[in-house]
C-alpha cells in the first residue's frame, strides 16, 4: 500500500511518467474517486503465443547484447510477467469491490537474476562475454556499428545510468495474491 516516494532521481521518461500518473491517481483517491493502483513488473510476451512488444527496453537490451556479443556482469533481479497474466489479473482485481483503494503489485513469484537471463541467451547459442557494467557500456558506445545496435535509441538513458541504479526494488504482492 506504500506510496512510491523517491528520494533519488527517477531515470528515463517512462519511469517518470508512471510516477506522475500514480501521483495523479492518488490525488483523485484523496478527493473521493474510487481508484486502484496496479504496478506490474516488466511486462513480457504472451505465455502461450510469445507475442510481445519488440521495442521495449528489456527486449532491446537482450538484442543489443547479442549484437555486441557482450553483456554486463550485474546481479540485478529481473521480474518479468507475461502480458496475458497481467491483463487477466487487472481484469479480475478490477471486478472485486473490495479492491477499491488498494495497490496491487503484479509480479513474478520467481524472478530471475540478470546473470541467469544472460546464461539462457548464451545457452541458445549466442556468445556473450561478461564484463563490468561500465566496461560494457564503454564498449557498446565505442562500437563501430553502435548506430545499428538495438540499444542505440537508449544511449542517453544508458549514458547517465550507473550499475547500482539498475537494481529494481522487490515488491510485496500480498494484495494481488489475496
Amino acid at each position: 500500500q506504500d506510496t512510491l516516494d523517491y528520494n533519488e532521481c527517477l531515470y528515463g521518461g517512462y519511469a517518470q511518467s508512471k510516477w506522475v500518473a500514480e501521483r495523479l491517481v492518488t490525488i483523485a483517491r484523496h478527493r473521493g474517486l474510487p481508484v486502484c493502483i496496479y504496478r506490474p513488473a516488466i511486462v513480457t510476451g504472451h505465455s502461450q503465443t510469445g507475442v510481445f512488444n519488440t521495442d521495449s527496453y528489456l527486449e532491446q537490451m537482450m538484442k543489443g547484447c547479442i549484437q555486441l556479443k557482450r553483456a554486463p556482469s550485474l546481479e540485478t533481479i529481473v521480474d518479468m510477467v507475461p502480458v496475458d497474466y497481467v491483463s487477466q489479473a487487472i481484469v479480475q482485481l478490477s471486478l472485486q469491490p473490495e479492491s477499491l483503494g488498494k495497490v496491487f503489485h503484479i509480479t513474478n513469484p520467481n524472478p530471475i537474476h540478470s546473470s541467469a537471463l544472460f546464461d539462457w541467451i548464451h545457452a541458445l547459442g549466442y556468445p556473450l562475454r561478461r564484463m563490468p557494467y561500465e566496461t560494457w557500456k564503454r564498449e557498446l558506445f565505442d562500437a563501430e556499428d553502435f548506430v545499428e545496435n538495438a540499444l542505440s535509441p537508449f544511449w542517453e538513458f544508458l549514458a547517465d545510468m550507473q550499475a547500482n541504479q539498475l537494481n529494481m526494488p522487490q515488491y510485496d504482492a500480498k494484495n494481488t495474491r489475496e
